[in-house]
Parts: structure tokens; C-alpha cells; sequence
């Protein structure tokens, strides 16, 4: 690949040191008793997907913006409630369709090379510490409880700052009521004569839109509150290792977690960076609001695992299970806010640099229902002298469970969006030699 732009320094330059300690100590002299911790620090690992759109050789982009009269408002206004909702703005986006613009607007953007990154950032970490207590019991048989705790700091964002002066927005507060009725207080970007010509009209918040960068950087406290994330569990384990042709594994974990994620962006992928998918994470500071605190994403309350095998005796069969159960995890309602745009809004609309315009609605989240999985795996082998042919069938998700895994948490709250997979089968075979 032949490159015709110019080079860059390092974008991400970190410095960072990921200790690991630990140690074992026999309780009793029988040797049956063992107590273990251990402490690890680990880094969020960098992805190309941290460049996205503003890495190195990105072609430049061109965007039209048009808009369409699709008639009078009570014509988009349905229902009457003085609202566009968004099942309305699909139905009007619906009549678009073979109409000319009203206006046009062909904007071209060169973003290579366009990350920023602040100076002296840190890579996101997190502190783990874990303290076991193991007991024999009998025979190839132990139990054990562990406590786990993980501390998450130095979170990092992209942040919008002013891409003139190269400092965060000034921003005032105006206060809103979300749907659940609580009250909340959004960040909007002060309203100034920011082009000069003397008045402070929609030429300036067009004049934001057009200036708005972002610059990847720790997070600063917001409300009082520094963002962090907190881990604790608790971990009761049954292991009988093998021996008289079975073993079985058996674990259950309570868990309890707070901090700030990104339940404002995508709640149906457990992954982050300042920017994933084209989700500028945090294109607005009201991605904050309702959000700095409450369990995290993807930690379920319980969990109960259970695998095993066994050989039955003569026939050499294997069968093989695991089961899992966990109570679902946390969902979070978002809502949309009103916006002042350069082509107008309620006077109590935000001005909001990212655009995006969505929030976390409530604090307590809901819970998607309880899931179990059931997989079974069965395996025969035949002998050949020196070679040997295994026969496997596995079946996955046996109780053939339609428990919700995800639902829409914007447009239409609760419609459920995702399901494990149906109950299925695979069969196989392997030839040793």
C-alpha cells in the first residue's frame, strides 16, 4: 500500500506497568487447607477500532444535507400530543420519498490524521485482587469460597472541546424532566456571538456544530462524582477432579458492581473505546447524566455453573453436560432530549455539540429475565489397534430456552431484540492414527 500522507508521531503513547503477585499458605498440616491471594493490575488493551474514522489514510467524506417539507404539522403530528415521537418521524421519513429539497448543503471533510489525543493521558486499568480459602473434603473432592475485587480508574472518553481554542465547551445547566419524571440537570454549550457578526442567533450554534472536535482524554470529576468502576464477588466452587471415570466442576458467584459505562451508547455489546462502531463515546457530557453510577452492564446478581463427565463402564461411552444459569442482566431505559439547532427548537432545547441528543432515562435499571443453558456432549470411541475412531454428538441449549438476551432500550422500550439460539445439534467424527 502506497501512502500519500504525510506521518505522525506515536498517537497513543503510554507508559504503563502491569505487576503480578501472589502466594499460597498451607493452613493445616495435613496439607488439606490452603489459603491464596493474589493482586493483578491490567490494561485496556488498544483496537484499531480506537482510530475509526479518524486514523491515518482515511479517504475524505463527503455529506449532502437536505431538507424536506413532508406538510403541515398536524399531518406529522399523529396523535396530536404537540410531539414529533419517533414512531412519527419514521412515518414522515416514510414521505420523503420523490420529494424535492427545500434546501442543500454539500459539506466535504478531511478527518486523517484527526485523533486527538490529550497529552499525558493514561491507559485505562484495573486493580484485581482475589483472596481464596480451599479445603479438601474427601477423596479428589474440594470446596473453596473466593473474594474478588476489581477497581477500574483512569477511564477515558473522547471529549468535545472547541476545535478553535482547543478547550472544552463552556457549559450552563438547564433542567429537565425525564420520563420516569425524575429531575436532571443537561449540559448545554453557552450561547455566544461565537463568529463575530455581532448577533447570537443559529449562525453561532451552526458555528459549534462546525467546530466541534473531540480529544481523547481521562475523564475529569463530573457533579462531584469521579467516574471509576467497582467489582466485588464472592465465588463458591465444588471441584471433584478426575478420578472412577467422573468429574464434575460446580460454581456459584455473587457479584455486586457500580460506576460509570456506556449504558447512553450500545447496551447489547460488551466492549468500549473513545470510539467503537462509529459511537463517539462521549459525544455530549449528558451521556453522564443518570450514568456515573449503578451496576455495571454484562454482571448479572447470580450465577450458577455446573459441568461434569463420566465414562460408563463396558461400553467406554463419555457423556459430557453443562449447565449455566444467571439472573439476567441490567438494561437501562434511554430518552431523547429537545435540541436548539441552527435551524431553530424550544427555548428550553440543549445546545449539544455531539448531536447525538440521547440520555440514560432512569437510575435503576431494569433486569432481563433469569436464563439457563443446558449442553450435553456425548462421545464413543472405537479401537483400531494403534488407531482409533471418536463419534461425538453435541447438543446445544437442550431446554431450548427463547429467554430475552437483549431488547430496544430507545425506540420501542422493551421489544425484545435477541434470543439464544435455538436448540441444535452437531454431530462429528475424528480419526486418530
Amino acid at each position: 500500500m502506497l501512502r500519500d500522507r504525510a506521518g505522525t508521531g506515536n498517537i497513543f503513547d503510554f507508559k504503563t506497568w502491569s505487576p503480578r503477585v501472589g502466594a499460597t499458605y498451607m493452613l493445616t498440616e495435613d496439607g488439606k487447607t490452603v489459603a491464596r491471594a493474589a493482586y493483578g493490575r491490567y490494561y485496556l488493551p488498544l483496537s484499531i477500532e480506537f482510530l475509526r474514522r479518524f486514523g491515518p489514510d482515511v479517504p475524505e467524506l463527503t455529506r449532502v444535507f437536505q431538507m424536506f417539507e413532508v406538510g403541515p404539522w398536524s399531518a406529522v403530528d399523529t396523535n396530536g400530543d404537540g410531539e414529533i415521537d419517533t414512531a412519527e418521524t419514521r412515518n414522515a421519513a416514510r414521505q420523503v420519498s420523490g420529494l424535492q429539497p427545500i434546501s442543500e448543503e454539500v459539506r466535504t471533510i478531511d478527518q486523517s490524521w484527526t485523533l486527538n489525543v490529550a497529552d499525558g493521558v493514561k491507559d485505562q486499568h484495573t486493580d484485581e485482587i482475589t483472596l481464596n480459602v480451599e479445603r479438601e473434603v474427601a477423596r479428589n473432592v474440594s470446596v473453596s469460597a473466593a473474594y474478588i475485587f476489581k477497581h477500574t480508574s483512569d477511564l477515558f472518553a473522547n471529549l468535545p472541546i472547541n476545535r478553535v481554542t482547543g478547550q472544552e465547551w463552556e457549559y450552563e445547566r438547564i433542567p429537565f424532566q425525564t420520563s420516569a419524571g425524575q429531575q436532571v440537570n443537561l449540559y448545554s454549550v453557552v450561547q455566544k456571538d461565537y463568529n463575530g457578526d455581532g448577533a447570537i442567533n443559529g449562525d453561532d450554534i451552526a458555528w459549534i456544530g462546525d467546530n466541534n472536535t473531540s480529544r481523547v482524554q481521562n475523564m475529569p470529576t463530573f457533579d462531584g462524582i469521579k467516574p471509576r468502576r467497582d467489582y466485588h464477588g464472592l465465588q463458591l466452587v465444588l471441584n471433584k477432579r478426575y478420578s472412577n471415570r467422573w468429574q464434575a466442576l460446580a460454581s456459584f458467584l455473587y457479584s455486586r458492581s457500580y460506576g460509570l459505562a456506556r449504558r447512553s451508547l450500545r447496551q447489547d455489546i460488551n466492549v468500549e473505546g473513545p470510539m467503537f462502531w462509529d459511537d463517539n463515546w462521549m459525544s455530549t457530557l449528558n451521556q453522564t447524566i443518570n450514568n456515573l453510577d449503578g451496576p455495571l452492564p454484562f454482571t448479572p446478581k447470580y450465577e450458577f455453573k455446573l459441568s461434569g463427565s463420566y465414562l460408563i463402564p463396558k461400553v467406554e461411552f463419555d457423556v459430557g453436560l453443562r449447565l449455566r444459569v444467571n439472573t439476567g442482566r441490567p438494561l437501562w431505559k434511554l430518552e431523547t432530549y429537545d435540541q436548539l439547532t441552527q435551524f431553530g427548537g424550544p427555548p428550553d432545547g440543549v445546545v449539544d455539540p455531539g448531536g447525538q441528543g440521547q440520555m440514560v432515562a432512569v437510575t435503576d435499571p431494569s433486569y432481563l429475565p433469569t436464563q439457563s443453558l443446558l449442553d450435553l456432549h456425548l462421545d464413543k470411541v472405537f479401537k483400531l489397534r494403534t488407531q482409533s475412531v471418536h463419534f461425538v454428538v453435541d447438543g446445544f441449549n437442550i431446554f431450548n430456552s427463547f429467554t430475552p438476551t437483549d431488547v430496544d432500550p430507545l425506540f420501542e422500550y422493551g421489544k425484545v431484540t435477541a434470543i439464544p439460539r435455538s436448540r441444535r445439534f452437531r454431530f462429528g467424527a475424528r480419526y486418530e492414527f
